[in-house]
């Protein structure tokens, strides 16, 4: 009876399939196990793969930036979403050479998006870009849009207009729709997306009386009240928010834990920013890197604030 050698198993894709399935924490530390799996956790095509199979929804903390006056400041402001600031990164955008200052511009999966701000120079210049090969433009509605925060969700960018009209881009069908928005006149309070939920705060009256958040539906018909805010019930509990004559809202964290609903909310009031469960309003204080004073009121909006997550990427 004659025996054959079983071949050696040494299946990238079969491998790579496996790994794809690992937590990121588990995944790292695979690199260690041989040069095989480093080589293969390594490589760009996989990092891409992993991004997109596993979105990275639990948020570690948040970088601010203010813009003042015509005045960068490239040193950030960053806070933890649970923990000591001291242990948390230490963000800086000194490593970007440039003496004018540097803005963030947007944030994805642990990413920034940066951009230098130059005024007034004759010599500077501008790159267009097109990832279209025909190079037809897009037609846009003639709406006071919000161009400078898109978000991406449901495989789509998303823009949010001051009017009764939202913006929509498929990248697939390349197409521009629109999506409907409350038809009453109000002032916008927030406009993001969190654990795979588009979400929206629209006042109807000052911030510190409360208000809703509106989830949109995913097939588009319409938004719905996911959340109604009380604040005297958070006043009550936490004297930042009662001392407050006014707020903004940072960042609403979209977060079920096997089924209970840890879902909670950023807030910035003179001086101070706190976060408080939209479940039970239990609160807590955020500690910052760099100290707030209160008597310059609020410094910054959702528009200012970018998440940060832990990232499979580095550059």
């Amino acid at each position: 009876m004659c025996y054959s050698k079983a071949p050696k198993m040494n299946n990238s894709d079969v491998m790579s399939d496996i790994l794809l399935r690992l937590p990121l924490k588990d995944l790292v530390g695979c690199k260690c196990v041989c040069k095989w799996w480093n080589t293969l956790i390594s490589d760009p095509i996989f990092k891409l793969n992993y991004s997109l199979r596993n979105p990275q929804y639990n948020i570690s903390g948040f970088f601010l930036q203010k813009f003042l006056y015509l005045e960068l400041h490239s040193k950030l402001l960053f806070f933890p979403c649970e923990g000591r600031v001291d242990a948390a990164p230490k963000p800086s955008l000194s490593f970007i050479e440039d003496d004018k200052g540097v803005r963030i511009q947007h944030s994805c999966n642990g990413l920034l998006i940066c951009s230098s701000f130059r005024c007034g120079e004759e010599d500077r210049k501008y790159y267009i870009c097109s990832w279209k090969p025909s190079g037809k433009p897009f037609t846009v509605p003639d709406e006071d849009m919000l161009f400078n925060r898109g978000v991406f969700w449901n495989g789509s960018l998303h823009w949010i207009g001051m009017g009764n009209l939202a913006l929509r881009f498929d990248p697939e069908t390349e197409l521009m729709l629109t999506m409907p928005m409350p038809p009453t006149q109000r002032k916008l309070g927030y406009f993001g997306e969190s654990g795979g939920h588009l979400l929206l705060v629209e006042a109807y009256g000052p911030l510190t009386a409360g208000f809703d958040i509106m989830e949109m539906k995913a097939d588009y018909s319409g938004w719905f009240v996911k959340y109604h805010l009380n604040l005297d019930q958070v006043a009550r509990r936490c004297q930042a928010v009662e001392r407050a004559n006014r707020l903004s809202i940072l960042h609403i964290v979209y977060n079920h834990v096997e089924d209970v609903d840890e879902s909670f909310i950023v807030i910035h009031v003179p001086g101070e920013f706190v976060s408080f469960k939209l479940r039970d309003y239990s609160f807590m204080d955020l500690q910052t890197n760099n100290h707030v004073d209160s008597g310059l009121g609020l410094w910054y909006s959702w528009e200012g604030v970018y998440p940060y997550t832990n990232t499979f990427f580095y550059l």
